[in-house]
């Protein structure tokens, strides 16, 4: 007696059949965590007080200091939307410059050693070498409740949670929410 013989392609239905089903119910169930819990920090809360490195050395606060309006951008060189998103945050930064806001990428790669020096390059093959680019170990992600990329939040002044959202924004409309912030400050 052999082995047992399957329909022609029975094996091959069945086992997409399943990988099918299974992807399903993975983007389901992402989908609803997503949907009820989109960021571990609601908006019109205050923002948590973290301070990760730069590549640049030293470090940087991810929330208002000095009363400004801080753009936080969680990337990664691996994320095609965030690749895409960089020429429309240079733009809000070169539109913005001196109006009260600052702006903070703060990368998502994995690698300890290698890292910074991939970020550095990246930031130069972009055009985004002069804009702050942060190192997180992992704490920022998982304090703001980080689940896709890019994952964009904006605090006001006073250090509260205005806008958030995940995936790539034009400029023109980040532009005009932080121009809305900084004129709500406004004496």
């Amino acid at each position: 007696m052999g082995a047992p013989v399957a329909p022609e392609g029975g094996w091959r239905r069945w086992g997409l059949f399943g990988v099918l089903v299974a992807f399903a119910l993975y983007k389901a169930v992402a989908y609803v965590d997503v949907r009820r819990n989109p960021s571990k920090v609601a908006l019109g809360a205050q923002a948590p007080a973290l301070r990760i490195p730069l590549i640049s050395g030293g470090g940087v606060s991810l929330t208002s200091e000095s009363g400004e309006v801080v753009l936080l951008d969680f990337w990664a060189s691996w994320c095609k939307p965030c690749v895409r998103s960089m020429p429309e945050l240079k733009e809000v930064a070169r539109r913005l410059s001196g109006e009260g806001f600052r702006m903070v990428l703060v990368n998502q790669d994995f690698g300890a050693d290698e890292r910074r020096d991939l970020v550095a390059r990246f930031a130069e093959a972009h055009g985004v070498a002069d804009l702050p680019m942060a190192l997180d170990p992992g704490v920022a992600a998982t304090t703001w409740g980080v689940s896709a990329l890019p994952f964009t939040v904006l605090i006001d002044g006073e250090g509260v949670v205005r806008h958030q959202w995940t995936g790539a924004e034009r400029a023109d409309v980040m532009t005009d929410l932080v121009r809305a912030l900084t004129k709500d400050r406004s004496p």
